[in-house]
């Protein structure tokens, strides 16, 4: 197929922005009989664990996590508003690779698809700002209740886009992630660096 007939899928953590959990840790910390390391065995900068899996996948509302939290966790005296505030508190934008998808958006069809939750996605959305509007299609795990590397966040991906998994390139810093889309038929890319995503799209035929 024509490079220009792609339609560019792209991971949001560790490619779009970092992530780190580490200061929300010690923050939660301040509030709890568990030090920063026990918090953060919690969670993950990279991906969703079985702790925030619920929650990722929208089967908890923000102040029901919230209420899980503040129990696993041994929360006392953190009232939502703060909870959220520092909870949402992780992310960074990476400059250099918003940069290429304005570009690539002048030539591609792109969309985001991101295993994430409502606090959460309050959060990077503010951050993205304008840069929000790249994309044609947000597909969320909390909203459709599905996550990676499972096969029906991909594949609600390409019928919210109106296209064949063929159609599309996947772009993801988790190799595992970006292999179970090639199993859909996708094209799936490891995201390690902005130069090496730039020659994984040359190979199909795709430049900036």
């Amino acid at each position: 197929m024509m490079a220009n007939d792609f339609t560019i899928i792209t991971d949001l953590g560790g490619v779009l922005v970092a992530v780190d959990k580490r200061a929300m840790s010690a923050k939660f910390a301040r509030y709890s009989t568990l030090s920063a390391k026990e918090i953060l065995s919690n969670f993950s900068s990279t991906k969703l664990t079985k702790f925030d899996m619920g929650f990722g996948k929208g089967l908890l509302t923000p102040r029901e996590f919230h209420k899980a939290t503040a129990a696993k966790l041994r929360l006392s005296s953190l009232n939502f508003d703060r909870f959220a505030k520092v909870y949402g508190d992780i992310f960074r934008r990476k400059e250099d690779t918003i940069r290429l998808f304005r570009l690539l958006g002048k030539k591609h069809t792109i969309a985001l698809l991101s295993n994430t939750d409502e606090l959460h996605f309050n959060k990077w959305a503010r951050l993205l700002g304008r840069d929000l509007k790249l994309f044609k299609e947000l597909i969320l795990s909390f909203r459709i209740h599905a996550a990676k590397p499972g096969p029906k966040i991909y594949l609600e991906a390409a019928r919210k886009l109106k296209v064949r998994p063929q159609q599309c390139v996947y772009i993801d810093d988790i190799r595992k992630y970006a292999a179970a889309a090639t199993k859909l038929g996708m094209h799936g890319i490891h995201f390690s660096s902005v130069r090496r995503l730039r020659l994984d799209l040359k190979r199909l035929g795709i430049t900036v």
